[in-house]
């Protein structure tokens, strides 16, 4: 992605992410992706966000207002993102030392953690089935907590 204009820190010309089609990047305010950023599929990048490093988004996934997205960050499916406070990355727990991340959604709070994708309560259920009893329950568990009392839901 090229800038088609200077802003902030953005240069005219000034090479970005990956965007898979114009639609994903709104002209109007500053929105920008920057660095190994990807973005794709029905996504909407607005206002004055920020996706940067090597984050994700895709899906039908918002991220508006002064939001960032970075580092190692995957949003997708209906992720709904105004600010840093809708997103908790948790990383280095659990039997592979990944990265979770969890993120508002428009009616509950979402995860992507390895190959899970759903729902935190989904999410609490699939880690006492799979951890039943290990420290990875508990740092999951915690991680967990930290989310629930972190993210505020919208509905």
């Amino acid at each position: 992605m090229k800038a088609l204009k200077s802003f902030q820190k953005v240069k005219v010309g000034e090479l970005g992410g990956y965007v898979e089609k114009e639609e994903n990047l709104s002209h109007k305010g500053s929105a920008w992706i920057s660095d190994d950023a990807l973005v794709y599929d029905n996504v909407i990048i607005r206002d004055n966000a920020l996706v940067r490093g090597n984050a994700i988004v895709c899906d039908n996934a918002i991220v508006c207002d002064n939001a960032l997205v970075y580092d190692n960050m995957i949003i997708l499916g209906n992720a709904w993102i105004t600010n840093i406070g809708d997103v908790l990355t948790v990383s280095h727990i659990g039997s592979r030392y990944d990265t979770t991340t969890f993120f508002n959604t428009f009616d509950s709070i979402e995860v992507k953690c390895g190959c899970f994708r759903g729902d935190i309560n989904e999410f609490e259920k699939a880690v006492e089935a799979t951890h039943k009893g290990s420290i990875y329950e508990q740092q999951y568990k915690l991680a967990i907590q930290l989310a629930k009392i972190s993210i505020k839901k919208r509905n």
